[in-house]
């Protein structure tokens, strides 16, 4: 029997490809638009990305602080460094919280 969070990310989850494994991720981020106190005509905005994984997949794979892993759609391949270590909840899913790295095309 495949397990709940294992089928979530199979379907709607990226693979996340590290050095010598790879699993699924859910991709996310959130911009914050950041305020010096200055009078300004540009915003700065900052991204901030995470990735939602399973914690057994964290734990089976010794998943830790500064491991890169990469993704890829159809033109360009991300690449990523886990900039703390995985967060898990009470379900089952740990948060990566990551450091874009760079974009390459293919």
């Amino acid at each position: 029997m495949v397990e709940p969070i294992a089928e979530t990310l199979e379907i709607c989850g990226t693979k996340l490809y590290f050095d010598n494994f790879e699993i699924y991720g859910i991709p996310g981020f959130q911009t914050q638009v950041l305020y010096k106190g200055e009078s300004t005509l540009y915003e700065v905005e900052r991204q901030e990305f995470a990735f939602q994984v399973s914690t057994l997949d964290c734990y089976e794979n010794s998943i830790i602080v500064d491991m890169t892993f990469y993704i890829e759609d159809t033109t360009y391949r991300y690449t990523f460094s886990l900039d703390r270590p995985p967060i898990p909840d009470l379900t089952g899913w740990s948060k990566l919280n990551v450091i874009f790295v760079s974009k390459e095309a293919l």
